[in-house]
């Protein structure tokens, strides 16, 4: 009796664990994947959920990307790092309210990597132009 109290103990904080913490044992770790977009001159980066989507982006020189707040609270974009945002100034964007667009021209082959000003520690993206 006292082993199998136990074991029902057990089971219970594991499924405590996994529901409120989303622990499965089969969910392995995806890998982010840039989104190619290569052969477009014109890409469109939603900011929706407190994210940029898609986050990471391979673009061609020449591309005009434009970043579209979707979201009821005001973002923007602002260049790495942070808070100088000093490494590719044009991308520095005002506060863009919902529906707000903020467009940049990339012409020069590179990575470029940016944030939300307010939500920086987990509102990211990556554009890399070739």
């Amino acid at each position: 009796m006292n082993k199998k109290f136990l074991i029902l103990i057990a089971l219970v904080i594991f499924g405590y664990f996994a529901f409120f913490y989303g622990f499965s044992p089969t969910v392995q770790e995806t890998k982010k994947v840039a989104s190619d977009l290569i052969d477009q001159k014109e890409v469109t980066i939603e900011m929706i959920n407190y994210k940029f989507e898609p986050a990471e982006v391979v673009i061609s020189k020449g591309t005009k990307i434009t970043w579209l707040n979707k979201d009821s609270v005001g973002h923007s974009v602002k260049s790495d790092s942070h808070p100088a945002h000093d490494l590719f100034p044009e991308l520095n964007s005002p506060m863009l309210d919902l529906d707000g667009t903020f467009s940049v021209l990339f012409d020069k082959a590179g990575e470029y990597t940016y944030h939300c000003d307010p939500h920086s520690q987990g509102m990211k993206g990556k554009i890399i132009v070739k």
